[in-house]
């Protein structure tokens, strides 16, 4: 719609700016010149009176017994100009008042003229003087204040269609989006005929701003103008996109009032929705009407999106789904591997109902906060290294919080602290960590009366298999480089030193098809393919990778099935 070419309509523009810009440069180039002539003669002047006055004192510097004189004739010449000018005075006032009192008023009206065109024309050397420098100043003054009001000027856009003025937009690119908010007021169908609006175009100067029209104004002039069915009505936009036209605007702002209302209470401060709603009043094509019903549906309908959530530490797959309404079946399907390793920073995937049209709540809220301990840390031989022990407990803090929280569909998305208090300090918590040296332990006899070797020297079981998290394998708590061994003779099919997930980690294979994996290593001390023995030190007890505190994760698989290694060990 308004379908103007883009290039007839840069064409038009750019020639009126071109005449109007050759007439300009016409005007400017003669006031160039007269400019031009002022600064000869102002340059002209300046070096004739050096030279004349400063040339002279400085020529007579050197001779002293002529200063004196030089000054007494300029002194002379200024007398002998004074008195030309004092006499002229006297004679024209004796000549006039003895013509008066002889022959009357107008025998010395002309006798005064005669003096004064006289005096004028022994003068006139003096007054082309002053001519020369008043005129190029005078032009310069024009050219200034011809400059500012051209500044001062406003150009526009005048549209006109039909042969009527129908107003001029301030900007070029508003006749853009007068192009587009027309299109949008159309909605075609299959088989409709493109209806076409091609206003002419001109570069018109603005002399009152009652001549300027929005864009919306002029859409509705044009369609006034044109030869489409139009109607007054209420365009319904989302975003900026036009959903349609309704007669009935009261029915859907009443529908919008009303979602918001449902969720104001005390609690809340302020609610919107998320995206930008506007209902504008105009005159709309008939093709362009739709039921206020078809919006209120519209906005009333969901859409299924994929939303994201980025893992944190301490989360679980169960607790993820828990939060987004799944099973952890579902979020299993969605994110293949998710049960096997999670770290945090993953994205996850989760997939939920978002509404066409969602409300986001403002609540201010206020709440208790913990203000986190420091740890102070010393150095002790008395104990292990690896190995540490807290002297004073530390104690959180605690601070009143109020802030405004904003939820979008009951799930929170932002929060901004407004002010806080402290309400009590923090005291630091105060542990010693241990440096006395752990050497590798060798030659000590295995324990345990399984299939397999008990692997660590020594240390407990801290967590058992399953442990209501889907733990594969049991943790077996040491020391920090507690020697590690092979709990039956194998081969080393696998080493990984990562910092995540099982840290420094490997995999024995065994003679009779099971795996041990060992994990959360400090130090590994075989390669892939090396063959060990049972009971042979393979590896040190460390807490790398996702790891809580020093321990071995020890697991044992048999085709691919996780088994209790309590059940090979004991």
């Amino acid at each position: 719609m308004a379908n103007v070419p883009d290039n007839t309509k840069k064409n038009v523009i750019s020639e009126i700016f071109g005449e109007m810009n050759y007439n300009f440069c016409r005007f400017m180039t003669k006031l160039g010149a007269h400019i031009v002539y002022l600064a000869v003669t102002v340059l002209s002047g300046i070096k004739k009176f050096f030279s004349r006055i400063f040339g002279k004192v400085i020529n007579k510097i050197g001779e002293k017994s002529h200063m004196r004189t030089y000054f007494l004739q300029r002194k002379k010449e200024f007398i002998e100009e004074k008195d030309k000018v004092s006499d002229f005075f006297f004679w024209l006032e004796e000549d006039t008042e003895s013509a008066f009192v002889n022959e009357g008023f107008f025998k010395a009206t002309k006798v005064a003229v005669i003096h004064i065109l006289k005096g004028m024309w022994h003068a006139r050397g003096y007054a082309v003087r002053a001519f020369n420098w008043i005129l190029p100043i005078i032009s310069v003054a024009f050219m200034l204040s011809v400059i500012n009001q051209v500044a001062d000027l406003s150009y526009g856009v005048g549209v006109e269609y039909k042969g009527q003025n129908l107003g001029i937009l301030s900007t070029e690119s508003e006749y853009d989006e007068t192009e587009k908010s027309l299109q949008e007021r159309i909605t075609y169908v299959e088989g409709d005929e493109k209806v076409t609006i091609t206003p002419k175009l001109a570069v018109k100067l603005i002399t009152d701003e009652a001549d300027t029209v929005t864009p919306d104004e002029l859409v509705d002039k044009l369609l006034i103008n044109s030869d489409a069915d139009i109607v007054e009505a209420c365009g319904v936009y989302v975003d900026g996109e036009f959903l349609g036209a309704v007669k009935d605007r009261q029915t859907v702002d009443s529908m919008l009032s009303r979602r918001l209302s449902r969720y104001i209470d005390e609690d809340v401060k302020d609610v919107f929705f998320d995206k930008d709603v506007e209902l504008s009043d105009g005159l709309f094509l008939t093709n362009s009407i739709v039921e206020s019903k078809e919006i209120i549906d519209t906005f009333g309908s969901s859409n299924a999106t994929a939303v994201y959530y980025t893992a944190e530490k301490g989360d679980t797959p169960s607790g993820i789904a828990q939060k987004y309404d799944l099973t952890t079946a579902e979020l299993a399907a969605m994110n293949p591997g998710i049960l096997t390793s999670l770290r945090p920073g993953d994205e996850i995937t989760v997939s939920v109902e978002e509404p066409y049209l969602s409300v986001n709540v403002v609540k201010q809220e206020t709440y208790n906060e913990a203000i986190p301990y420091e740890t102070v840390r010393t150095e002790t031989d008395s104990l292990y290294k690896g190995d540490s022990r807290t002297v004073v407990k530390g104690v959180q803090g605690e601070k009143r919080v109020v802030a405004d929280v904003v939820y979008h569909n009951g799930i929170e998305v932002s929060r901004t602290v407004l002010e806080s208090a402290v309400l009590s300090d923090p005291k630091a918590a105060q542990v010693q960590v241990g440096t006395k040296p752990l050497a590798p332990i060798t030659g000590i006899k295995i324990t345990g009366t399984g299939i397999y070797s008990w692997p660590v020297a020594g240390g407990y079981i801290s967590s058992y298999m399953g442990d209501g998290r889907g733990h594969k394998g049991i943790d077996i708590a040491a020391p920090y480089g507690t020697t590690i061994f092979a709990a039956e003779e194998g081969v080393v099919t696998k080493v990984q030193k990562i910092k995540y997930g099982y840290g420094y980690n490997f995999y024995i294979q065994h003679n009779d098809g099971t795996l041990t994996h060992y994990a959360h290593c400090s130090a590994i001390y075989v390669s892939v393919g090396q063959k060990v023995i049972k009971g042979e030190p393979v590896a040190a007890v460390g807490s790398t990778g996702q790891s809580t505190g020093n321990h071995l994760h020890f697991e044992v698989i048999k085709n691919g099935v996780f088994k209790n290694p309590l059940d090979y060990v004991k």
